[in-house]
């Protein structure tokens, strides 16, 4: 799809653009400490699914893992591809899609509480399939109790900083009652990641 110039764009639809940079840079700012002004801000509303080496159990249970994270929504859809992210880089073309590469280890992870930290490796893409901006080579952290999980991410250079509240996802609504009895060996959870360049 061609991206469209600021004097293509009908009003409504640049409203809701400053509308939803507004949205990110007041996100960024409530959930991420800010010491000085961002580079830029950014958010991704998406799914993340954790994969366990072992079953989580009630009690006991402290397995390794990998991350999967997908896109909700498409939140620039006049631009080609689904955008699950948002940048406040470029005011015409907001929207970038992502992939992440992530692994970890926990402390402990059981029906009850989470302790877990390891890898985390993102990049966002424009619609072209340009790098932007520059790829996260970090780490994250994951704490909580069920259907509250808190998600910490940050790159290895300290250029970026990231983190998400994560909430069960619905199509999980089973996974608490399975966890005592049977466990379970991977876990879908769901929320905004909200990102900053320190």
């Amino acid at each position: 799809m061609v991206k469209q110039s600021a004097l293509e764009l009908d009003g409504e639809e640049q409203m809701r653009r400053i509308g939803l940079l507004g949205m990110i840079m007041a996100l960024s700012m409530t959930i991420v400490p800010q010491a000085n002004a961002a580079l830029w801000t950014g958010a991704c509303v998406v799914n993340v699914r954790f994969n366990f080496a072992t079953p989580v159990r009630a009690v006991g249970t402290a397995p390794n893992y990998s991350i999967t994270v997908s896109s909700v929504a498409d939140l620039d859809p006049l631009n080609s591809g689904t955008q699950g992210c948002a940048v406040t880089l470029d005011p015409l073309e907001f929207g970038r899609s992502t992939s992440v590469s992530a692994t970890g280890s926990s402390i402990e992870w059981s029906c009850a509480a989470v302790v877990g930290s390891g890898s985390w490796n993102q990049q966002w893409f424009d619609s072209s399939g340009s790098g932007s901006p520059p790829a996260m080579f970090g780490s994250h952290t994951v704490t909580g109790t069920w259907g509250d999980w808190v998600l910490t991410l940050t790159d290895a250079n300290l250029t970026t900083v990231g983190v998400a509240e994560l909430t069960l996802a619905p199509t999980e609504a089973t996974k608490l009652a399975q966890c005592p009895l049977i466990g379970f060996s991977s876990l879908g959870m769901t929320g905004t990641l909200v990102f900053q360049d320190p």
